[in-house]
């Protein structure tokens, strides 16, 4: 069963929507990484500029790119259609302001939260995968809200010991990855462009936490 989950995840690899959301991504969270890098580049990475910008505005920053992401293609990760729905935030909103709200707090705590975690919160597809598995539950939780007859406890939406044991296994592969990425690409920037490492981290981060989405993938593929 595990293998199939995989299956369908990587399948959702093969629409063109989740390039083009994965681009929007990337732009959403690089843009401003640069534009902070270039201003602290010469500057020490500590105080408390620094720390509101690297444990509030960008995880702040990283939900908002994570949501969007993940409810814009919530369709075709659970299944329900073939294609993107390009207005599924909006109507959310405009469905239940609440539970949208609760949704946007939740996740705002989740995200800050984790980067304060030792060594798990430094991982970011980690925490892609956090964030994007709250958003698919909440998807759910939006569709039982629509139809009642439709049974979307949140029992339901917890997965087998083996299957979390999986998900966990391949987000501690993808993590070697993001650090062997994160160190290679930390050092080019450190020796040519004499940039800092506090500052090298947010550069890459847009880049590395994309790999925390295969594991979401899997999640929506389970739920389907």
């Amino acid at each position: 069963m595990f293998l199939e989950y995989t299956i369908s995840a990587l399948k959702v690899l093969t629409y063109w929507e989740t390039y083009l959301l994965g681009i929007g991504y990337i732009l959403f969270l690089f843009i401003p990484s640069i534009v902070i890098s270039l201003i602290m580049k010469k500057r020490a990475c500590t105080g408390i500029g620094f720390k509101c910008v690297n444990y509030i505005l960008l995880p702040v920053m990283q939900l908002i790119a994570v949501t969007a992401f993940t409810l814009v293609l919530s369709p075709i990760m659970l299944g329900m259609a073939e294609e993107a729905s390009w207005n599924l935030p909006w109507r959310m909103v405009s469905t239940d302001f609440m539970l949208s709200m609760g949704l946007l707090g939740c996740l705002s705590v989740v995200a800050v939260g984790l980067v304060f975690i030792p060594v798990v919160g430094r991982i970011h597809s980690f925490r892609t995968l956090i964030l994007g598995a709250i958003s698919l539950v909440f998807v759910q939780m939006l569709i039982s809200y629509i139809n009642p007859a439709i049974d979307m406890e949140i029992k339901y939406m917890i997965p087998g010991f083996w299957f979390i044991t999986g998900i966990a296994a391949i987000t501690i592969i993808l993590s070697k990855v993001d650090h062997i990425v994160s160190r290679a690409a930390s050092k080019i920037l450190r020796n040519k462009y004499e940039v800092r490492d506090g500052v090298c981290e947010m550069v890459m981060c847009p880049l590395i936490s994309t790999l925390g989405f295969i594991p979401v993938f899997m999640y929506g593929a389970w739920l389907a």
